[in-house]
């Protein structure tokens, strides 16, 4: 993850508050060496985005509890 990445979710997790952020973490197509995510992000629930496109049912029920209408 870039460090900007990392900053700007900082600042939705303080603005909007951890229950409103939902984050989805895609996985990448190769391996990148010596990459290590930063241990502030231990805490955090990621949604994987994968084929059997299960996440997008998640957000739909986490935006619909935050009151969105949704078709």
């Amino acid at each position: 993850m870039r460090q900007n990445v990392i900053l700007e979710l900082g600042f939705f997790y303080a603005y909007l508050g951890w229950e409103n952020v939902f984050v989805l973490y895609k996985s990448p197509d190769k391996v990148f060496p010596n990459f290590e995510r930063p241990s502030d992000l231990d805490g955090v629930l990621f949604e994987e985005v994968d084929d059997s496109e299960r996440w997008k049912h998640y957000l739909r029920e986490r935006l619909m509890e935050a009151g969105f209408q949704l078709k």
